[in-house]
């Protein structure tokens, strides 16, 4: 299948994806590809990657998985009904500087410009100031408003997934944890009382850590201890 200039060199590269996206939407029944037949948009590409990953870690766990599941005019990423909960998963991707990602995009494109593959430039953060990450959190708080609603009316649990798979400023669970619990009264939890209300977890993807859950057990829909 032919998508658009980016996408197919990205799956020419990276064969090993593709296959695993193509499994994962034929056990499902969802076209998972569709979105790349209209949108030729590079950084949608990227944020595509991003919620398929987190889908494929997904599937690995729950019996019913949907994407894009319409509830009350909001399409979540991903959504899942497990031990008697609904459970919401909204995937945000933390990107390096755009022009910076464009630019490596660019560089994969046109392999005479290209130092390595996108596969190794886009784990490569380049220069980061030390307030990146928290110039990305409005990403992850524009999350909870936007299905704050939802849950509170139908008590659905929410577990907001981070991609920080492209930069290295936070390469470590800890990093993540430390920034949402700290001691358990300073964390962004606790500091952003709504977030901390209607947020259920955490779930994120480092470098050197893999995914990794960061539980909020002060929340209104807590995650059952089966899911």
């Amino acid at each position: 299948m032919t998508y658009f200039e980016f996408a197919d060199k990205y799956f020419e590269a990276r064969k090993d994806i593709y296959d695993e996206i193509k499994k994962l939407s034929e056990k499902r029944r969802i076209n998972l590809f569709e979105r790349l037949m209209t949108d030729k948009n590079e950084m949608n590409f990227m944020s595509w990657l991003s919620e398929m990953k987190f889908g494929l870690m997904l599937d690995k766990t729950f019996q019913t998985l949907l994407y894009e599941h319409n509830i009350n005019n909001q399409t979540p990423d991903w959504f899942v009904t497990s031990n008697g909960q609904n459970i919401i998963f909204e995937v945000v991707r933390i990107n390096r500087h755009e022009q910076e990602l464009l630019t490596k995009i660019d560089e994969f494109k046109n392999p005479r410009n290209q130092d390595e593959n996108i596969i190794a430039t886009v784990k490569n953060s380049g220069v980061l100031d030390g307030k990146y990450f928290y110039g990305n959190i409005d990403k992850i708080g524009k999350k909870e408003i936007a299905y704050r609603e939802i849950v509170q009316k139908k008590n659905y649990s929410f577990v907001i997934c981070v991609d920080s798979s492209e930069i290295e400023l936070f390469t470590f669970y800890n990093d993540f944890y430390d920034f949402f619990i700290a001691d358990g009264k300073h964390g962004y939890f606790n500091r952003n009382l709504s977030f901390g209300k209607h947020v259920s977890a955490i779930f994120v993807q480092v470098p050197f850590d893999g995914y990794k859950i960061i539980l909020n057990v002060n929340c209104d829909n807590k995650l059952n201890e089966e899911n």
